[in-house]
């Protein structure tokens, strides 16, 4: 199976980031994954399987557990791929009763892999730049201060708390 910068926060203004509310999460999906291209062919590199999901998964879920659920994916090369993968995220992660005939009915049963998150899945085009990607995207942040930015092929231990300290420490 298969952040436009952090903006100034004015000195004195009482504006704060607000921790544990959930930032908009803009992600970077759209590289053509040139350095590993015997394996991007047939998928992008965020869908690279870790374990039995994807690593854009295991970002997500990274995010989630910090409290940030509302995603934005930056798509290019291979869209198509992350687009069937959250548009049949049920299907392909849990179990499921198919009624066919002329009522058909597709029933899900549960699953411990079913997330609570909004996925705004956006095409960004195939040969965009990263700043480009980002302003493509700008439509859905409307009304954001602050957002958080990542790309979709790496995987680290985050503490999205110190990170946003230190922003905002810097005037960021």
């Amino acid at each position: 199976m298969m952040s436009q910068p952090f903006s100034a926060l004015p000195a004195g203004s009482g504006s704060e980031i607000d921790k544990g509310t959930g930032m908009k999460v803009v992600i970077l999906c759209g590289g053509q994954g040139t350095r590993i291209r015997d394996v991007s062919e047939a998928l992008p590199k965020p869908m690279l399987p870790l374990g039995e999901m994807p690593i854009l998964w295991h970002i997500m879920k990274s995010y989630a557990t910090a409290g940030h659920t509302d995603f934005i994916l930056c798509l290019g090369y291979q869209g198509r791929v992350i687009r069937d993968f959250f548009f049949n995220y049920r299907a392909y992660s849990g179990d499921a009763t198919v009624t066919i005939g002329k009522d058909t009915a597709i029933e899900y049963h549960g699953g411990a892999l079913d997330p609570e998150w909004r996925v705004t899945l956006v095409d960004t085009g195939l040969d965009t730049m990263t700043g480009a990607r980002v302003r493509r995207v700008r439509k859905y942040l409307d009304g954001e201060e602050n957002f958080m930015l990542t790309y979709g092929d790496g995987l680290g231990d985050v503490d999205f708390d110190a990170l946003l300290d230190f922003h905002k420490a810097h005037g960021r």
